[in-house]
Formats: C-alpha cells, sequence, structure tokens
C-alpha cells in the first residue's frame, strides 16, 4: 500500500495539526528505479506554521507524525517533543 500523505498529530490536544500530501522526488526514482513509487517520497511543512496552531501558554508539544495509506490506514513514525527555552 503506497502512502500518499503525511499527518502531524498534536498529541496533547489529540488534533490534526496539518496533512500533508507527498512530493515528486524524480532524483530518488532515479537512484532506486526497482522501488516501487519511488519518485513519491518526499514532503515538507514549516515547523511554525503547525506550532502556531497550538494552544498559547503551552511550553512543551509533543507531535506524531504518522504515514497515510492509499486505504486511509494510518502508521505511526515519529514522534518529536519540544519545550520553550526562556532567554
Amino acid at each position: 500500500m503506497p502512502v500518499i500523505a503525511i499527518e502531524i498529530v498534536d498529541l496533547i490536544s489529540k488534533k490534526v495539526m496539518k496533512i500533508i500530501p507527498l512530493e515528486k522526488r524524480p532524483d530518488v526514482a532515479l537512484v532506486y528505479p526497482n522501488i516501487e513509487n519511488s519518485e513519491m517520497s518526499g514532503f515538507s511543512a514549516k515547523l511554525t506554521e503547525i506550532l502556531i496552531g497550538i494552544e498559547s501558554g503551552v511550553s512543551s508539544y509533543k507531535l506524531l507524525l504518522q504515514s497515510i495509506l492509499s486505504n486511509q490506514q494510518k502508521i505511526p513514525m515519529k514522534i518529536l517533543e519540544f519545550k520553550k527555552i526562556n532567554s
């Protein structure tokens, strides 16, 4: 089942912050021509845009990155943890 998007979830509020469609990566397809769907292997997102949606006053964040497959199944990939640093 191919991955069609990446979902970013705020684990504290359980809110979906962003769904990012995959981007074409012809450079990856050239390196891995025998791997099915290797051209669709990239994504990008600005973290500042995602963190703006989190409640103000929160001093730490936990974001879950998960793959969304073409059948809509979700597979967790990574948890990112952030803490505000007082300057």
